[in-house]
């Protein structure tokens, strides 16, 4: 395991995480979390978890412009899932707690789907301004910008329609 100032501050974070639950007026509420939210110090584990492999597996540049990539591809795939829904046309019959027309795509709420594509949108837009796309990047990089703004911008108005 390679030390870094990121693993330093990822390994900090969860030391903080565990002292804030060891000192918990409820530590068993502190290490499951709430029932409306889950976010105890098992789910902050998980994060920190995923953090260390991150810092773990990118080593260079190209490594981390290739998980920007993937990020994309998954932006990608939930806006065009999400546009389907949008359009009324999706596969499966889900019943709309959110109203009709406000996708949800694969994240069960519109809120968590508006917030995942503003967090994917800058993440590829990002991965394009680094360094120039390799030709066979190029078509990848304009469909992901494309698409995910598309899908932030429906997301968007049919937010604001709705209120």
């Amino acid at each position: 395991m390679r030390v870094s100032r990121p693993l330093i501050a990822i390994v900090g974070f969860g030391a903080w995480a565990a002292l804030s639950t060891a000192l918990s007026i409820h530590v068993p509420t502190a290490v499951v979390g709430s029932a409306e939210r889950a976010e105890g110090l098992l789910t902050l584990v998980a994060y920190v978890a995923l953090a260390l492999a991150a810092v773990q597996l990118v080593r260079r540049f190209d490594d981390l412009y290739m998980l920007a990539g993937l990020v994309s591809l998954s932006g990608i795939l939930v806006t065009g899932y999400a546009l389907v829904q949008a359009g009324g046309f999706d596969m499966f019959a889900w019943e709309m707690p959110f109203g009709p027309g406000r996708p949800f795509a694969t994240l069960a709420n519109p809120d968590f789907l508006g917030g995942f594509l503003a967090l994917v949108w800058p993440l590829a837009a990002a991965g394009s301004f680094e360094r120039p796309p390799r030709a066979g990047e190029r078509g990848w990089v304009g469909a992901s910008l494309t698409c995910v703004l598309a899908g932030f911008v429906i997301m968007r108005a049919l937010a604001t329609a709705r209120v």
